[in-house]
């Protein structure tokens, strides 16, 4: 996506598809704590 939005548009849109889809894990009545943190490792890591 970098190449298609620039770096800072693809990590506006990251950070949104991340809210997103861990507002959607809260919805979910099953344990969903490892999902939330590989969400989390993807969106914050550095390569």
């Amino acid at each position: 996506y970098v190449s298609l939005y620039g770096l800072d548009e693809a990590r506006r849109l990251a950070e949104n598809i991340h809210a997103a889809a861990c507002d959607e894990l809260k919805m979910i009545k099953r344990e969903t704590f490892l999902l939330g943190e590989i969400a989390n490792f993807i969106l914050h890591r550095k390569k």
